[in-house]
């Protein structure tokens, strides 16, 4: 297995932190930050959907970091549901209830609660490997902007 220790930073593109999380809490898929080995001090951590047959059993080339998103967050907004959006539409006495502003509305909140979580990354955390209770703490380096400008740069 690769050595762990040597990593001390890993860059990961904000976008990828946000949708990763997002998958997690809407309970879409088990998205992760993979970091795959051999690793050097210097790594790169991309968007990764979690599976049980992942690594085949005897593969000695070393396991990859899996970094759940929300290690990467400092305090994490709860995600918006429509129930709420509804019910924070339909309080207000000057604004009329339509299925089209309550679509309208949730969507800005989800926007919102997005841009919190881009806007709430971590500058450290603390990452391991599956079955090795070595851990390490590297430094976490945030690519591109918010919101994202154009995909198709990665």
């Amino acid at each position: 297995m690769s050595d762990l220790t040597i990593l001390q930073s890993v860059a990961v593109h904000r976008e990828d932190i946000v949708r990763a999380y997002e998958m997690q809490v809407r309970k879409e898929e088990k998205a992760v930050l993979r970091v795959t080995p051999p690793f050097s001090a210097k790594m790169r951590g991309r968007i990764h959907i979690e599976s049980d047959d992942d690594y085949m059993v005897g593969d000695d080339s070393g396991k990859p970091v899996h970094i759940s998103p929300e290690i990467l967050l400092n305090d994490p907004p709860v995600f918006p549901t429509p129930d709420e959006t509804a019910d924070q539409l339909r309080s207000d006495p000057d604004v009329k209830y339509t299925r089209d502003r309550h679509h309208q509305l949730h969507e800005e909140r989800v926007n919102q609660w997005r841009e919190t979580i881009a806007n709430s990354i971590a500058n450290q955390a603390t990452i391991g490997v599956a079955g090795n209770e070595n851990q390490q703490q590297v430094d976490i380096i945030t690519l591109g902007s918010w919101p994202p400008n154009n995909t198709s740069e990665r």
